[in-house]
């Protein structure tokens, strides 16, 4: 009695033996490969994944970098802009002085004309009348 137990056990141990060695067989060949393949592309996505990130971070820090240059550059131009506002309404000013002076000097002109242009008539006419 107990050796047919025996027996029975022992086909049943060399049956579950048997699906041991069958799942074993799959787990090598077809599990493990993939599970290592699936693992190689875990590690290319999280070094990809940390470039990416990287990438972004420095692509704001460009962004931020670029827009504080044109604010300053921006700034300056505001300053420049004001500098030459000022210049323009200064040199305005000094050409209205000057054109009054060149008036001025234009009126003096005229009257020396004219005043040589009577002084050369009258040397003229005495010219003649001697």
């Amino acid at each position: 009695m107990y050796e047919s137990k025996k027996q029975a056990a022992m086909k049943t141990i060399e049956k579950k033996q048997l699906k041991v060695d069958e799942l074993k067989n799959v787990l090598d060949e077809e599990i493990t490969p993939t599970l290592e393949k699936l693992r190689g592309e875990k590690q290319g996505y999280l070094k990809w994944s940390k470039n990416n990130a990287d990438i972004e971070r420095i692509e704001r820090f460009v962004v931020a970098y670029d827009y504080t240059q044109a604010k300053k550059t921006l700034d300056t131009s505001k300053d420049e802009v004001s500098v030459m506002k000022i210049k323009i309404v200064d040199l305005e000013h000094e050409s209205k002085e000057k054109e009054g002076k060149a008036g001025e000097v234009e009126a003096v002109i005229e009257g020396v004309k004219e005043r040589l242009k009577g002084e050369v008539d009258e040397e003229h006419k005495e010219a003649k009348v001697s």
